[in-house]
């Protein structure tokens, strides 16, 4: 009797010491198997990658910016795929025991537990990856190009004072619209780029936006821009739509610069989609002008600083930046006086140093002559004389043509594709047997204008453009000699002009609205 209760458990010892041998035998002679679904599974599960690869492709070539959790899936994909393929080369490499005859059940039954493991994380990830193709990826916002800043001249006290002036305003909670005002090349773009660079650097808005308003100006050119930098599709298609589509993204945004360059006469802020004053505390706008009543008359400024001619010293300081040395004592005297005629103009100043560099001191001379028969002369006859200097130091005929196409089809950004294809049609290159030769030659006249000072980078990567007092001069000298006509007052050209086209060598109409071309052109057509 004392041994029936042990001989009733003998049993359940039994059970409970073979079930785990029995489990772990099961899970090694079963590995096989195992890993035979495993392989299915990565199989599925690439192929599930390769049908998602591409529509990731086509997005990053469109410059999209795919979603992280897409990158992040691909990646564990990619990992999961590479150790069950190590699994795999494992369970093919098998290891024996006694001769060779018997597998080695303790390693198959580890392999056999990685190969489940393995397999529910490939299972989770299949879950995980059913991804839209039409959601993967969104259209990220340009990075704005913001170039070094030019204001590192210490000798140029009156821009840096300027804007600090500038930058303490923005700064200031109780100034939501403040300006700036000068003559035309005095240097008002290029403070407004440095406003725009100093408010990203230190970090004083969430958005900084800036647009060219010009004498004519394009809104929805302005509401691209503005879309473009905020990475913003317009789908709209009247300036009010995309003004209200503009609305409520800056809405989203705590607080806001907007950098309105060139403004010639009222604007309302709400019809570029800007909101502003009640409708949102925290934007602020930034303006330039020509004209100070502009500014605190018709745009409401509650501050409005003038931007200066440069100093005798500053003007110099300038001139030498760009000139490069004039140790020589000869050219030092002559360099000095051509640096007074440029009546400290920045424009003027850069491009007269860009032209004469390098030059002989018999050029230098020449130059000096010119402008000095324009001394008596008002601000604007020197601003012309000095460019028309820089154009007549332009190296060839061929360069000359091509900046004075550059001035036609300068309203706006230039692209690198238009020159090609105007330069082409006009018969303006000195060689064209190829497109592709056509194409160099062109980047490389950009080049040499850029050198010069007479083309600028444009606001987009890749674009060009040319300052609107360099503009007004060039289409001034094509007026005389080629008898361009081109229309500089008009948005939008809906009517054909009526007008003596006799004298015209070609006709440039930006913003054409014209759908169909007269019968033939008469004296007043």
């Amino acid at each position: 009797m004392a041994l029936d209760p042990i001989l009733a458990i003998v049993p359940m010892i039994v059970e409970y010491t073979f079930v785990p041998v029995k489990r772990h035998l099961s899970y090694a002679f079963n590995c096989g198997s195992k890993v035979e679904k495993l392989k299915n599974q990565v199989e599925n599960l690439k192929n599930q990658r390769d049908g998602l690869k591409p529509h990731v492709d086509e997005a990053t070539r469109r410059g999209d910016e795919i979603y992280a959790n897409v990158q992040n899936w691909l990646t564990s994909v990619d990992e999961a795929i590479g150790e069950a393929d190590d699994l795999v080369d494992e369970e093919q490499a098998r290891e024996s025991c006694f001769l060779g005859l018997i597998p080695n059940l303790k390693k198959r039954y580890k392999l056999s537990k990685k190969v489940e493991k393995k397999a529910q994380t490939v299972a989770e990830l299949r879950e995980k990856g059913k991804f839209d193709p039409d959601r993967i990826a969104c259209r990220p916002p340009l990075w704005q190009i913001v170039p070094p800043s030019v204001y590192n001249n210490e000798e140029l006290h009156s821009r840096i004072s300027i804007l600090e002036k500038v930058m303490n305003a923005l700064r200031d909670p109780a100034f939501n619209m403040i300006g700036v005002y000068g003559l035309g090349g005095v240097g008002k773009t290029t403070l407004a780029k440095e406003v725009r660079r100093k408010a990203i650097e230190d970090k004083l808005f969430d958005v900084v936006l800036m647009g060219t308003v010009s004498e004519t100006p394009e809104l929805r050119k302005i509401q691209g821009t503005f879309a473009d930098m905020l990475g913003l599709e317009l789908k709209e298609e009247t300036e009010e739509g995309r003004a209200c589509r503009l609305r409520q993204r800056l809405l989203q945004e705590k607080k806001i610069l907007v950098i309105l360059d060139d403004i010639w006469e009222q604007l309302e802020p709400e019809k570029l989609g800007i909101p502003f004053g009640n409708d949102h505390k925290g934007c602020k706008i930034f303006l330039t002008s020509r004209r100070e009543d502009i500014l605190s008359r018709d745009m409401g400024t509650q501050e409005s600083f003038e931007l200066r001619v440069l100093s005798e010293a500053e003007a110099w300081s300038l001139f030498v930046t760009v000139v490069g040395d004039v140790t020589n004592q000869d050219l030092r005297s002559i360099a000095t006086e051509v640096a007074k005629k440029c009546a400290g103009l920045p424009v003027l100043i850069v491009t007269v140093a860009g032209a004469l560099k390098n030059r002989d001191l018999n050029e230098w001379n020449v130059a000096l002559e010119e402008l000095s028969k324009v001394d008596n002369e008002g601000i604007q006859s020197k601003v012309y004389a000095t460019l028309k200097l820089s154009y007549n130091h332009l190296a060839s005929e061929e360069l000359k043509s091509f900046f004075l196409l550059c001035a036609q089809i300068a309203q706006s950004d230039i692209q690198i594709g238009d020159l090609l294809l105007y330069s082409m049609g006009l018969d303006l290159l000195r060689s064209k047997d190829t497109v592709e030769y056509a194409r160099n030659r062109v980047y490389k006249l950009v080049r040499d204008l850029k050198a010069s000072c007479l083309l600028l980078d444009g606001d987009r990567n890749g674009s060009l453009k040319m300052h609107d007092v360099v503009r007004d001069t060039a289409l001034d000298i094509a007026s005389k000699s080629q008898h361009p006509f081109t229309f500089r007052d008009v948005v939008e050209t809906k009517e054909w002009p009526n007008r003596d086209f006799r004298s015209c060598s070609r006709i440039a109409l930006p913003s054409c609205e014209i759908h169909e071309l007269p019968e033939r052109l008469s004296a007043q057509n």
